[in-house]
């Protein structure tokens, strides 16, 4: 089998020992708002997906950082082997 099928399937094992080990509820406050009876599994899979969302402009900022860091490096040409310098190590005696 694919390793990606089986880190999926056991990624979706995983969770759904989580929710079926975490069935209690409790009431959520928020400002004014309350919800009774919320399952605490639902909370905490909110929360893991709100601090996923709130990360994207943390990681796409670090992306355009590093792009701008690399933008005017000079790389070797694409299909050109760059040339070798030689090495103190490779002289002969």
């Amino acid at each position: 089998m694919p390793w990606r099928l089986v880190s999926f399937i056991l990624i979706v094992l995983v969770l759904l020992v989580f929710i079926f080990s975490n069935n209690g509820k409790s009431d959520i406050s928020f400002l004014k708002w309350t919800l009774p009876q919320v399952p605490v599994w639902a909370t905490v899979v909110c929360s893991f997906f709100a601090g996923l969302i709130c990360s994207i402009p943390l990681i796409i900022s670090a992306y355009f950082k590093a792009k701008k860091k690399f933008a005017g490096k000079d790389g070797p040409e694409k299909g050109k082997v760059p040339k070798e310098e030689p090495h103190a190590l490779d002289e002969e005696p």
